[in-house]
């Protein structure tokens, strides 16, 4: 199937632009904007792609250009909104502050689609609640996935609840290992 490569709709640019609220600073976010560009390619899903102006305006200016694919890969539109990819996670990783460190031998199970513990997490970010998304990262501060908060920041913290999971992998580095599934 060919993939169109097109400017995002307003719905979608609320939904990209709700997305970067949620991870980094107006500040950070507004510089994102500045230095690069987001277009959608659809074809048998919606996918969001980050691309340099001038790959943009080609893409978008000539009719001529059919590419198999742009840029990097930020995200993919579900009917829940946008959920974040690896490429969207990696550029987002050292710009953020929502952040969960895990320790060595949880980042050996993490990145093998594996939940976590509380005792696993050595440092989380104090912004976050029950539901909430974070950027997995090693102690070296290496990105390794999104998760998603499944207990209390304060039983994390104080390790009150160590056999049910604290973080749930939502998508790893893993996955390219296991050929994306």
């Amino acid at each position: 199937m060919v993939i169109i490569f097109r400017k995002l709709n307003q719905i979608e640019e609320e939904q990209l632009d709700k997305e970067l609220s949620y991870w980094i600073s107006d500040e950070n976010k507004q510089r994102l904007y500045h230095e690069n560009r987001f277009m959608v390619g659809e074809g048998n899903w919606r996918e969001l792609f980050i691309v340099n102006p001038i790959t943009f305006d080609l893409v978008i200016n000539d009719e001529k250009i059919s590419p198999y694919s742009v840029g990097l890969g930020f995200g993919e539109y579900k009917k829940s909104g946008l959920l974040l990819s690896l490429g969207g996670g990696g550029i987002l990783c050292n710009q953020t502050e929502i952040k969960a460190v895990i320790n060595e031998k949880a980042e050996q199970l993490f990145l093998f689609k594996r939940d976590i513990i509380s005792t696993s997490i050595t440092q989380i970010t104090k912004k976050v609640n029950i539901g909430d998304k974070v950027i997995v990262v090693n102690t070296k501060n290496e990105f390794l996935g999104v998760g998603k908060l499944e207990q209390i920041l304060d039983d994390i913290i104080n390790h009150k609840d160590t056999r049910n999971i604290a973080l749930r992998n939502i998508i790893d580095l893993g996955w390219y290992l296991r050929k994306g599934k």
